[in-house]
């Protein structure tokens, strides 16, 4: 069987072209993966740095409730041993929560992003973002249990509920805190 040179020529030069057209689509599609990792990175750093402004401003606020029901409790521990005690006028309590912003971090898992951003850092980001959900479901349960079983509650054990559950919230705001602050470093080094 005998082959024209010619066809074997056109064969090999189609061949090879359609391989560099395939290269050259690797290339910018890993081109393209690459910006998207950054942008989306970029945006994470942002929310990052934001929602430390805001667990960082609610951490002392806390701080200070967790305090003021510590003198509440010495309040009424005084009134219980000395009846003619007459205890301070407690005021009452506001609990304020941030508000925790996940935009950042959604967008890059529907995008597929977080494929291609290094696994260290999206280790890292996935963390701080259970951090944070895991704040939520706190103050979620609390609220919940607030407005059904404290109710029965008498004003003493409504301030030692309100207590623990300051001191968790507290424990999550410092740990998000470092969280926060060490990704935010890692990306200044």
């Amino acid at each position: 069987m005998n082959i024209n040179k010619k066809y074997i020529f056109e064969f090999f030069s189609i061949l090879s072209g359609v391989a560099v057209a395939l290269v050259i689509n690797t290339f910018w599609s890993d081109h393209e993966h690459r910006q998207l990792a950054v942008k989306a990175s970029n945006q994470l750093y942002l929310e990052i740095g934001e929602n430390l402004k805001e667990v960082d401003s609610m951490y002392s606020i806390h701080q200070d409730l967790s305090q003021k029901i510590d003198h509440f409790l010495l309040e009424l521990e005084k009134k219980e041993k000395d009846p003619s005690y007459a205890p301070e006028q407690l005021d009452e309590i506001n609990l304020n929560f941030p508000l925790l912003s996940n935009t950042a971090w959604e967008t890059a898992k529907i995008s597929n992003a977080v494929t291609f951003i290094d696994f260290e850092q999206i280790s890292k980001f996935n963390l701080v973002y259970k951090l944070q959900d895991l704040h939520l479901h706190t103050v979620e349960s609390f609220l919940e249990h607030s407005f059904t079983e404290m109710q029965l509650l008498g004003k003493k054990e409504k301030l030692i509920q309100m207590r623990s559950f300051i001191d968790n919230i507290l424990t999550n705001e410092f740990e998000l805190i470092t969280k926060y602050q060490q990704i935010l470093d890692e990306k200044n080094k």
